[in-house]
């Protein structure tokens, strides 16, 4: 009876651990694995993942966005990964953009989101985004793992970039008039990870961006690169393209949380709590039947 009843506490701390003992900002409120067949164009399948509306759809011509198999891995200075799933997509020019969920019944919506026009930025509130991508080739311009955009699918829409420059260096825009490297040289063929800190305010909001983060449990003091009073940055959809030139970028793993943590999943770490949870209390059953 005792170890019966040490199974049903493991199981209901277990249950409470999973669905996350701080709920609401500290949820991921939307994910996209790529997990769909490979070998078609990502327009042609049916879209998985949380947090968006409708499939992915071709914004500008030009489009062909391959399913490639197995996903990109980052791993920080510790030997910490990024929890990965499925597989990832290779931007081979055009740009393909997906509708976020903007419901008030959504994610977005009942975590305080949504702003007066029903776009995701409401004032005050800070939220994070991140991303897996690496670039095939380095003789490009103009490529963008991730775009936000408001309002509507055209260029003239877009609100915020990721983008490689003339130089070839990645960087963040606002799309107006302000800039900042992420990079000081032209950018490289290896795997990176970016995590964006968006700050929404009355006026301009602020935008930091993580490349490479060393230590994934705890958010940098410093930013690599931001932007500050940079603009509106709220958002209903999101888009990556390539542009001009022939970067090729892959492209994984597009998270967005209300904490750093919801945005970086360590992949086993639920496995690892769970086997030395029910470890402790099979132990403790035993040393008292």
């Amino acid at each position: 009876m005792k170890q019966t009843s040490a199974i049903i506490v493991s199981a209901v701390v277990l249950h409470l651990l999973w669905a996350g003992a701080s709920p609401g900002r500290a949820q991921s409120l939307a994910h996209e694995g790529f997990d769909y067949p490979t070998n078609l164009t990502l327009i042609n399948n049916t879209a998985t993942g949380y947090g968006f509306t409708n499939n992915w759809r071709e914004f500008v011509s030009g489009n062909d966005t391959a399913v490639v198999t197995n996903s990109l891995s980052y791993t920080d200075l510790n030997g910490r990964g990024v929890d990965v799933t499925g597989n990832k997509v290779q931007i081979l020019g055009g740009n393909t953009g997906r509708t976020m969920d903007t419901n008030a019944g959504g994610l977005f919506g009942l975590n305080g989101y949504l702003d007066s026009a029903g776009n995701i930025g409401a004032d005050g509130e800070t939220l994070y985004a991140s991303l897996l991508f690496k670039y095939v080739n380095t003789n490009g311009q103009y490529s963008s793992p991730l775009t936000l955009q408001r309002d509507g699918d055209a260029d003239g829409n877009m609100v915020f970039q990721i983008q490689t420059d003339q130089q070839n260096r990645l960087a963040i825009y606002d799309r107006v008039d302000s800039i900042a490297q992420l990079t000081s040289g032209p950018v490289d063929t290896n795997t990176h990870f970016i995590v964006l800190k968006f700050v929404f305010n009355s006026g301009d909001d602020s935008v930091y961006g993580y490349l490479d983060p060393t230590n994934l449990l705890a958010e940098p003091t410093l930013a690599t690169a931001s932007l500050l009073g940079a603009g509106d940055f709220s958002f209903d959809r999101i888009s990556f393209g390539d542009f001009q030139g022939a970067n090729d970028p892959f492209v994984d793993e597009i998270r967005f949380g209300g904490t750093w943590s919801s945005v970086i999943p360590e992949p086993g770490t639920w496995a690892a709590m769970a086997l030395a949870l029910l470890g402790a209390l099979g132990w403790r059953a035993r040393r008292r039947s």
